[in-house]
């Protein structure tokens, strides 16, 4: 309710850059900064008899506390709330997120040192970073390939942690995930037209999850004498996204560990048949992993795919092998299955 009905605004002059507005005066104005948001929050949940408490936060960008410094109030630049032991479960609470939810931490707040505020003082503290388990994608494809190449695929896709938020946001605003599914489609599919959708409202709880149903009419595409399916139907495109530079100076940030897992059910059409398949694969750095299984049975072809990147940062001594992985990946994903018509 605070997320969805506080709107945001900073209007820090005199005392209030420092001292946050009772949880009355935000609760009657419908608007507050991020300590006006914590504070009611805070007050919120005490109400209801859940202990909590507001936090002083220091957000990764801002970098470590220098060791020498004196305890003052600008060492903080936002403030968040903090709900401990609630069934097995500590949570930080970040009411300025619009579209993060209960037990997700925005990015700019995980491994942030933080002072937890209470009657009895506070305590200094680091709040705990996500793991790749956390931050995951998860992807099921079926596909049913006819003789002439077209195919009808069924995509079910579940996006966790830091990947949720943004698909929240196309949701939550009219025709914008509509339209954000038809270009996907267009360019990952050869063309391929959206005939059904369904996904997770954006203000539920849990992942962001869809359901997707599209129709391509050149899925296998035509290779010399046979055709060829895609081995991957969503690449990554690892290299683009982190390993662009030749060599670096400094260590690289990924932000975020994360996972992916993908499988693709393809039903070939009885006049097809499997003439040759990539290899299977299994890669293993201090970085993280990917490996890839090819199980076929009749006109059934199923391939599952894992990538782990199991840490946010590569350190300048580890760029070269981590480049060269993410090349790797690449071209693993780019490979063809071969198809002949019986």
């Amino acid at each position: 309710w605070v997320i969805r009905k506080i709107r945001y605004l900073g209007i820090e002059f005199g005392r209030n850059g420092y001292r946050p507005h009772k949880a009355t005066e935000t609760f009657k104005a419908l608007y507050g900064d991020c300590k006006d948001t914590a504070t009611l929050i805070t007050a919120l949940l005490q109400a209801a008899g859940i202990d909590s408490k507001l936090v002083l936060i220091r957000t990764v960008d801002a970098g470590a506390v220098p060791p020498d410094s004196l305890p003052m109030p600008n060492l903080f630049n936002h403030c968040i709330a903090y709900v401990p032991a609630l069934e097995g479960h500590d949570y930080w609470i970040d009411c300025t997120t619009d579209f993060h939810r209960l037990g997700e931490v925005p990015h700019s707040d995980e491994t942030a040192q933080v002072l937890v505020v209470d009657s009895a003082g506070g305590s200094f503290v680091k709040i705990p970073g996500s793991t790749s388990q956390n931050n995951s994608i998860e992807q099921k494809f079926n596909a049913k390939v006819e003789k002439s190449g077209a195919a009808v695929l069924e995509l079910y896709d579940i996006r966790c942690g830091q990947f949720a938020p943004a698909y929240r946001e196309l949701a939550e605003t009219p025709g914008q995930y509509e339209r954000y599914i038809k270009d996907y489609a267009a360019k990952r599919f050869n063309g391929a037209e959206v005939e059904s959708l369904e996904l997770a409202k954006g203000d539920e709880q849990g992942p962001m999850w869809m359901k997707v149903k599209l129709k391509s009419s050149a899925l296998a595409t035509q290779s010399g004498e046979r055709k060829s399916l895609p081995v991957a139907l969503d690449p990554m495109f690892l290299s683009a996204r982190y390993a662009g530079d030749t060599k670096r100076k400094h260590d690289l940030e990924l932000f975020f560990p994360w996972s992916r897992k993908c499988e693709i059910i393809y039903q070939l059409d009885k006049s097809l048949s499997v003439a040759s398949l990539p290899e299977e694969v299994s890669l293993k750095e201090s970085f993280g992993t990917y490996t890839r299984t090819l199980v076929r049975n009749g006109e059934t072809l199923t391939i599952k795919e894992a990538l782990e990147l199991t840490r946010s940062r590569i350190a300048v001594a580890e760029y070269e092998a981590f480049k060269q992985f993410c090349n790797r990946v690449d071209s693993l994903l780019e490979q063809k299955v071969l198809l002949e018509t019986k």
